[in-house]
């Protein structure tokens, strides 16, 4: 295999205690620096130095959002069931990427999740933050993020 130097990057991964200070590799390929990065992405999935998924799960809550923004822009002129298809298409297909990374997420990465998959269940049922939201998962057969 041939690296592209230009296109390389370093990562150090280890828990926090065992990065600590941060370890500063110097590498080389074919006299070029190999930069050192503090975070990857790989097929679609953040990865930071201690594998902790905060900086993922951070940015799948945002474009979660963004999804739901769009969305409720648009919810006066679509009926309850294409609502609900449209946020299943562009809210939950976020979670529904790579689920394995969830089964070893924090409980507290997993939380902001849930409040995010709350928020659309709630768009999608055109319901108020007063409605059981264990209602709105059964009525819509929404599997949670713990459980996908």
């Amino acid at each position: 295999m041939v690296l592209n130097a230009s296109k390389t990057k370093s990562i150090v991964f280890g828990s926090k205690h065992s990065v600590r200070p941060k370890p500063q590799l110097e590498l080389w390929i074919k006299g070029v620096t190999i930069e050192q990065i503090e975070e990857a992405k790989l097929l679609g999935i953040a990865l930071d130095g201690q594998l902790s998924w905060s900086s993922h799960v951070d940015k799948v809550v945002v474009k979660m959002g963004r999804g739901m923004s769009v969305i409720k822009i648009f919810s006066a002129f679509l009926t309850q069931k294409s609502t609900v298809l449209v946020v299943q298409a562009l809210v939950l297909s976020h979670i529904d990427y790579c689920p394995v990374i969830w089964s070893s997420a924090a409980k507290q990465y997993l939380a902001k999740m849930h409040l995010a998959q709350n928020r659309a269940a709630r768009l999608a049922l055109n319901c108020t933050n007063r409605t059981n939201i264990n209602n709105m998962h059964a009525s819509l057969s929404w599997l949670r993020v713990e459980e996908r």
